[in-house]
């Protein structure tokens, strides 16, 4: 049986990633580092700041600047609230699809940002109270693709759903690393071409178009 379902954030939520395309690349511009939004979206998607400037340090052999990775973390953090401070507009039906949901499951977010950037966003919606728990950068070790952030999502859930299983959970992702993410920690997903296209999200256990087109009885009758 179905009983909770798990949200990614940046994507899902809100149309975010763009404009975290243009806060890394302002940082790496200042700092000679060549950024495209290709490789963003195609490579760094869904890792979490810190990774995705060590990783951006490592495959642009800029070796000189692993000792100032922590002071491009917080230009990147600031880049990023310069950007949230003029709106961040939500995904198309979020709204809908997060109050339908909540009606019927406790919610919770698992997102590679961070958490000041998240319940930011999400209080500015007036979304902030549909989710009972919110996981976020700030708890995990690991990004996705690993399933770290699925399975303390799962774990903190079982606060509000008594003796709830990965397997009784649904993921709402957007990209191919949040996918395998979910699917390593026993979780379903249901994928929305958002951000990549639908052929790259053909690993999900579901997909929609669009939130108005996500068929909630097909989805249940698969956790029965």
């Amino acid at each position: 049986m179905l009983r909770a379902l798990l949200f990614d954030f940046d994507g899902v939520i809100v149309v975010s990633e763009p404009l975290h395309f243009a806060a890394f690349a302002e940082v790496f511009a200042r700092h000679g580092v060549p950024f495209s939004e290709r490789a963003y979206f195609e490579r760094y998607l869904s890792f979490t700041d810190r990774e995705c400037i060590e990783r951006v340090i490592e495959d642009s052999g800029r070796t000189d600047l692993r000792e100032r990775a922590p002071e491009l973390l917080e230009e990147k953090i600031a880049a990023m609230a310069r950007r949230i401070e003029t709106g961040v507009p939500l995904c198309p039906g979020i709204e809908e699809f997060v109050a339908e949901a909540a009606s019927r499951f406790p919610l919770a977010i698992v997102s590679a940002a961070i958490r000041a950037e998240i319940e930011s966003i999400l209080a500015l919606a007036g979304l902030d109270r549909h989710f009972a728990t919110v996981v976020s950068a700030d708890d995990v070790a690991h990004g996705k693709p690993d399933p770290e952030g699925y399975r303390l999502g799962v774990e903190r859930l079982s606060d509000v759903v008594p003796n709830l299983a990965p397997s009784e959970c649904l993921a709402i992702e957007d990209s191919p690393n949040g996918i395998i993410a979910a699917q390593a920690a026993g979780v379903r997903v249901l994928a929305l071409p958002h951000t990549r296209p639908e052929a790259e999200l053909a690993h999900a256990d579901f997909v929609a178009p669009t939130f108005a087109a996500v068929d909630w009885a097909a989805i249940e009758a698969h956790f029965r």
